[in-house]
C-alpha cells in the first residue's frame, strides 16, 4: 500500500480551491441561481472538512502560512458577499409572501362580500335586494 504524504503547498492549493468554490457561489448569487449555489455550497462544505482533516496534520512553511492567511481573508471576504445577497434574497421573498398574504386576505374578503351581493339577486328581480 502505498501513502501519499501531504505538503504546505497542498495544504495552500486546497484553500485555492475553496477561495475558487466561493468565487462560483458569489457568481450563482449574481445570476439569482439559487439551486445552483446550493449544490455550490454543499459542495463547499465537503472541501472545507477535508481540508480541515489535512490543514491539522500539515505543518506549513512561513510562505504558505502567509498564503494560507491571504486566502482565508478572500475566502471570507466573498462568504460575507454570499451572506449578503442571501440576506437580500430573503427579505425579497418576505417581501413577495407579505403581498401575496395581503393580495390573498383581500381576494377572501371581497370575494365573500362579492358572494352576498350577487346572492341577493333572485333571478326572477334584477335588482338587489
Amino acid at each position: 500500500m502505498t501513502s501519499y504524504a501531504f505538503s504546505s503547498k497542498d495544504v495552500v492549493a486546497g484553500y485555492e480551491t475553496l477561495l475558487q468554490q466561493t468565487r462560483r457561489m458569489l457568481e450563482a448569487t449574481s445570476r439569482q441561481e439559487w439551486e445552483t449555489l446550493v449544490s455550490y455550497e454543499a459542495y463547499y462544505v465537503l472541501q472545507t472538512e477535508q481540508l480541515k482533516r489535512l490543514d491539522a496534520t500539515v505543518p506549513l512553511t512561513e510562505e504558505h502560512q502567509r498564503r494560507k492567511a491571504e486566502l482565508i481573508e478572500q475566502i471570507l471576504e466573498n462568504n460575507l458577499h454570499v451572506r449578503d445577497r442571501l440576506m437580500a434574497r430573503r427579505d425579497e421573498l418576505g417581501e413577495l409572501i407579505d403581498t401575496s398574504r395581503r393580495q390573498r386576505n383581500l381576494s377572501r374578503a371581497y370575494g365573500v362580500r362579492a358572494g352576498k351581493h350577487t346572492s341577493s339577486l333572485s333571478p326572477d328581480n334584477k335588482s338587489l335586494t
